[in-house]
This record gives C-alpha cells, sequence and structure tokens, in this order.
C-alpha cells in the first residue's frame, strides 16, 4: 500500500510548521516568518497567521507558498543569499499544507466522534503493544512520561475512532557483503518481518476495530554513501520491499514524497537534509555518551560498518571505521528528526533500542530481544 493521506492527521500543522521554520532561522543564522497572502481564504489564514510576526527591522526577501496553482502565502527570509535550502522549505511547508486540506476535505462521516475515551480499551491497546516492544538496556516504558506520551496520541485517534498511527524508520538496503546475503533485493528475511508486522496489524482490529496504520519511512539514500552502495541499488531495493506484501496496514514513504524529484536530486536531498537536521559531531559524540541505549545503537553500527568494510583490527582501520559509524549516528539523526516535524501526531517507533520516552523500540523477528538493528535493517539469511 503506497503512502495515502488517511494515514497522515496533521492536527498539529501550525506547531510542525512552526518548528521547520525555527529550524530553518538557527541554520540560516536570520529571520523567518510565513505570512498569508492578503485574497488568501479565511481557512488557509487561520492555519498560517499564527506564524506572522513583524519585524521591520530587515530586509525580507519572499518565497511563495502555493497551494492549488495559486500562491496562499509567503515565506520571507531575513538576508539570506542560501537559495537552495529555502526551495527545500517551500518544498515540504507546500506538501503540509495540501496534507492538512486533503485532511479537511476527507468527508466527516469518515470520523465519528467518541465522548467518552474506555481506559479500559487504552489499557487493552498497551497490553496488546507490549507483543511487539522491545525490551531496551535503559527502559522507562513503565514511567508516567512515557505511559502518559503514549496513552496522550492513542487516544487522540481513538476518541475518533480513526486506526492508531505508527511511523516506523528501516529496511533502507541489504548488506553489501557476499558472506551475508545472496543478492541486493529483499528476500525471506523481509518478508517474515512484514508478515510478522502484518498479522499483528490484524489481531489488533479484535480489541479495537478501526485497528493501527504504520508508515514505514524507508530510503536508503540516507546511508549509502557511507558504504559505496549506488542510489540504483536503493532504488531497486525499494521498489521490490514495498511491493513484496501488498497491506492496508502499511504504507511507504522515502525522500521523494516529500522532496519530489522536479526540484531535487538525490544529492541535494541530501545536503538539503544535511544542512537543516545534521547535529554536529560533538552534540553526537555527546548524545552517544551520555545515553546507553545510543551506546548500543553505535556499538552495533560499527560492529556492521567493520564487516561491510572488511576492516581489520587495528588502530588505523578503527579509527576510520569510528569515523564512519558516527556519520552513520548523524544520518540516523537526520531522518529520524525529519519524520518527526513530518509526522508529529505519529507514535514513533524505531528497530533500535530507545528508552519508550519519545520513541519505542519493536522487535520485527519475534525472537524476544535476540534481534539486533543489523539484523533487522539489512537482513541477511533464508
Amino acid at each position: 500500500m503506497s503512502y495515502t493521506i488517511e494515514s497522515y492527521l496533521s492536527v498539529n500543522i501550525n506547531e510542525t510548521i512552526e518548528k521547520l521554520l525555527k529550524r530553518l532561522s538557527k541554520r540560516l543564522n536570520c529571520f523567518v516568518q510565513l505570512v498569508p497572502e492578503n485574497d488568501c481564504c479565511n481557512d488557509i489564514r487561520e492555519l498560517i497567521d499564527v506564524q506572522h510576526r513583524k519585524h521591520d527591522e530587515f530586509t525580507f526577501y519572499d518565497y511563495p507558498i502555493e497551494y492549488q496553482n495559486r500562491t496562499i502565502g509567503i515565506l520571507q527570509i531575513g538576508d539570506n543569499t542560501e537559495i537552495e535550502i529555502i526551495k527545500g522549505f517551500q518544498t515540504l511547508i507546500n506538501q503540509l499544507i495540501i496534507n492538512h486540506f486533503k485532511w479537511k476535505s476527507i468527508k466527516s462521516s469518515k470520523i465519528v466522534q467518541v465522548d467518552n475515551i474506555d481506559e479500559d480499551l487504552i489499557e487493552k491497546f498497551i497490553k496488546k503493544f507490549e507483543e511487539i516492544r522491545k525490551r531496551p538496556t535503559v527502559d522507562k516504558w513503565s514511567s508516567q512520561e512515557a505511559r502518559s506520551n503514549f496513552k496522550i496520541k492513542v487516544s487522540t485517534y481513538a476518541k475518533r475512532n480513526l486506526p492508531i498511527p505508527f511511523v516506523l524508520l528501516g529496511f533502507p538496503f541489504k548488506s553489501t557483503s557476499d558472506e551475508k546475503v545472496i543478492g541486493h533485493l529483499p528476500d525471506m528475511g523481509e518478508y517474515v518481518c512484514l508478515k510478522r508486522l502484518e498479522d499483528w496489524c490484524e489481531s489488533v482490529k479484535e480489541i479495537y476495530p478501526p485497528g493501527v496504520r504504520f508508515v514505514i519511512c524507508s530510503d536508503g539514500r540516507i546511508y549509502c554513501r557511507l558504504l559505496n552502495v549506488e542510489d540504483s541499488i536503493i532504488f531497486q531495493y525499494r521498489h521490490a520491499v514495498v511491493n513484496l506484501l501488498p497491506s492496508n496496514n502499511i504504507s511507504w514513504v522515502g525522500l521523494d514524497d516529500f522532496l519530489p524529484n522536479e526540484i531535487y536530486n538525490s544529492d541535494a536531498k541530501r545536503e538539503f537534509l544535511d544542512l537543516v537536521y545534521k547535529p554536529s559531531l560533538e552534540e553526537t559524540k555527546k548524545n552517544i555518551s551520555e545515553n546507553g541505549n545510543l551506546k548500543v545503537v553505535f556499538e552495533t553500527f560499527k560492529q556492521f560498518v567493520k564487516e561491510e568494510k572488511k576492516f581489520a583490527s587495528n588502530e588505523s582501520d578503527d579509527k576510520e571505521c569510528d569515523c564512519i559509524t558516527y556519520k552513520m549516528m548523524q544520518r540516523n539523526q537526520v531522518y529520524s528528526d525529519f519524520m518527526e516535524d513530518l509526522f508529529p501526531t505519529h507514535i514513533r517507533l524505531s528497530i533500535h533500542s530507545h528508552d519508550s520516552i519519545k520513541k519505542v523500540g519493536i522487535n520485527l523477528l519475534g525472537d524476544g530481544d535476540t534481534a539486533t538493528p543489523v539484523t533487522l535493517q539489512f537482513i541477511v539469511k533464508i
């Protein structure tokens, strides 16, 4: 099933656009604002008016935001010449606004408001989710903060009698090692993971008939250059994995859904995301040192890089392996933050271990805690 607007509920679109504008302001070190056009309709004015601020001391450059072939707002950038990054923000904000109004246009008969949410139902759903939840080294799943975050997002959809949406990053590409895989296309390994996910989605309907919807963000272009994998291989893999198991419960998205090819090629997409989202190396190292689960992810990535690159156990190779692994961690954060901005109301999942506060780890193999991120991301044997 391809990406459809029914899987995206942008109830926080103002907040999402605000976050994007703040990111742009920080990266460009200038003031950014979004203001409506004078002749735009009330719905659009209400949507983007909240972003409007008056700063007479700035010289602004105007970049149009369009909807249905007409300008509905102006992205105003103070004293800036980095045109490529601004084009990317135009594209993203356009997509968010289009999604917002597509959602509003869905017939109201599809949404049934529930006055009182059955707390027992929410608890049953949480217990059901435990079937696929990964148990990390540092696990705060039982804390009030983690439970509250999870319950709020579940309740947001349950009170509307809508499928509960999850967003998961995964399935970028296969290992390049001929000692691990038989080729660069998905095989029975990916099928087993997706079948387990599909079976769980169907079983949820026994306690909550609207069910759940998984959005899988699969686009190995984020990482592939670090491991000498060509974009053409990524495209072949993604086309195959998306069509491996047809499902009404699983949708797939990638960079092209939000940064169209007619605007950006693959290199430009990577450059744009790095400019906007990539944390510094110092910040990345600090986060890893302070987070036990990220340390586990780092060591797992490092082992994978060592095997892929066939690094020996010596000081020179260890140093290069660390360098590539840190870059992978940076890119992983880039994609994670990008999808957080685009899917603010979805429950965020990962095949890696997390503390369950902002993101929850899941196990797609059904083997308890023995499955590793590398096993799942770069499934190796049939």
